[in-house]
């Protein structure tokens, strides 16, 4: 493992200041190694996309649609609820996003978003929105559409702020890892590098692949 690059400090990471570094040193995590070495402690499948006409009341579900229309209304209670509008060739939904209306302006009409939430069928066909991710194109999802990573957390960071961390540090970082493991090793029980393990353990392509990693 290359130590002088992986032993650099978490704050050289995008999106990590003084206050992030702080919180996650409370998390144990002080450098790019401790982070690719920071295991998720459950995982979430959404990699199955539900079909909008066949969503059921109350059940959590993630889905993909592409964004036809945005709004924001203000009830009387003083809330805030942005309203956007989704469709795809399935059916037609409305997500629900309490007090967060600064996102309008990062959704823009005919973009594809997934959506993860808890749907509600008594008001229309809505989806109340806990998770979202814009869709880039040619670029894999890191919150959607896959089995995703749940990380030990704290009130500052949570696991979709350590997905993206993670996310990067592999993409960037995983190459200075130095295999330990020799190939006929390798070969003879069936295991996978430690590099594709890392990646697997945090990302898992299937759940076989994931029980390999561990």
């Amino acid at each position: 493992m290359s130590k002088n690059i992986l032993s650099k400090s978490i704050i050289n990471l995008p999106g990590v200041g003084k206050q992030k570094e702080k919180e996650l040193k409370k998390l144990g995590i002080k450098t790019i190694e401790e982070l690719l070495y920071y295991f998720p402690r459950r995982y979430e499948d959404r990699s199955r996309l539900k079909p909008l006409n066949l969503l059921q009341h109350d059940s959590v579900e993630t889905i993909l649609a592409e964004i036809k229309k945005i709004e924001v209304v203000k009830t009387n209670k003083k809330i805030y609820i942005l309203k956007v509008y989704l469709e795809n060739p399935t059916g037609k939904i409305t997500a629900i996003f309490f007090n967060q209306n600064y996102l309008k302006n990062q959704f823009k009409i005919g973009r594809k978003i997934y959506v993860t939430g808890k749907v509600n069928l008594r008001f229309g066909r809505q989806i109340v929105v806990s998770d979202y991710e814009l869709v880039i194109e040619e670029s894999q999802p890191i919150h959607a559409g896959r089995i995703i990573p749940i990380y030990r957390e704290n009130k500052k960071i949570t696991s979709k702020f350590l997905r993206n961390l993670v996310s990067f540090a592999l993409e960037n970082y995983l190459p200075e890892v130095e295999e330990t493991i020799t190939e006929e090793i390798k070969n003879k029980y069936g295991l996978l590098s430690i590099k594709e393990a890392l990646r697997e353990i945090h990302f898992p392509t299937g759940r076989e692949r994931y029980k390999k990693a561990r």
